[in-house]
């Protein structure tokens, strides 16, 4: 039997890791496309490995694809400790909570952990309008923004300060929908900051530029273990929303 060069296990054995991975995250949470490019990932990780002897012979290919195992991990890592770096100054007038899917009517562990970073704002703003926005999609019995105005309420948040807009599909739709909803509820400037998971803040802080909402931002942090997938995902939305940005277009 033919022995394996150490580069070739070494891509093989970071394939078989990703795919496991991939596979043992699929019964913790719902994120397919986030599952389905980790599973990808880890694909091509095991045919760089099976293929490696022919791509060393050929330098450029091995290279650009080095390059890019390389790059990918260390985007996902900027994105984290972008969204970590919060600008809000806690005398915003809106703090708006963008939604992040639920099970049914309750909150799942990713929008439960925005939730607790909006609720501690509350606490040291109490002032601030809190906007909470999400639809209702697939698998969904009501709408993200209901369901996170019933986390907020049951923690003594008075509905008085709630806001919820539920006509939202996507991030950018998030934003300017709310835009829109400010519009008609102040009649003053106002400012605004926005909370999310941390890797989705540098992509959410564009779009919501781009919806012409300028607000500063707010991070919550993210599940460990589903850090990875996530971030992938959203790496391959950063490159959408560039994309849509150069064709004029938005919606992720």
């Amino acid at each position: 039997m033919k022995r394996l060069s150490a580069g070739s296990a070494a891509f093989a054995a970071a394939g078989g890791f990703v795919l496991l991975y991939a596979a043992v995250l699929s019964f913790f949470i719902r994120l397919p496309s986030g599952l389905l490019l980790t599973a990808l990932t880890g694909v091509a990780l095991l045919l760089t490995g099976a293929f490696y002897t022919r791509l060393k012979k050929r330098k450029w290919p091995l290279g650009l694809l080095c390059a890019a195992f390389a790059l990918l991990p260390a985007f996902m890592l900027f994105l984290v400790l972008y969204g970590q770096r919060d600008t809000a100054s806690y005398d915003e007038d809106v703090l708006l909570v963008l939604g992040a899917g639920i099970d049914g009517d309750a909150v799942t562990p990713q929008l439960e952990l925005r939730l607790e970073a909006a609720y501690a704002y509350h606490l040291r703003n109490p002032d601030a309008l809190l906007v909470v926005s999400g639809g209702q999609g697939e698998g969904e019995t009501i709408s993200e923004a209901l369901a996170m105005e019933r986390w907020l309420t049951a923690r003594g948040v008075p509905s008085a300060r709630i806001l919820r807009e539920e006509r939202s599909a996507s991030t950018y739709e998030n934003l300017a929908n709310t835009k829109a909803l400010l519009e008609q509820r102040f009649s003053h400037p106002y400012r605004a900051a926005l909370v999310t998971s941390d890797y989705h803040v540098y992509r959410a802080a564009r779009l919501a530029a781009a919806a012409g909402l300028d607000a500063t931002h707010l991070h919550a942090d993210a599940e460990w273990y589903a850090l990875p997938a996530r971030c992938l995902r959203e790496c391959a939305a950063v490159l959408q929303c560039l994309l849509g940005r150069l064709c004029g277009l938005y919606g992720t």
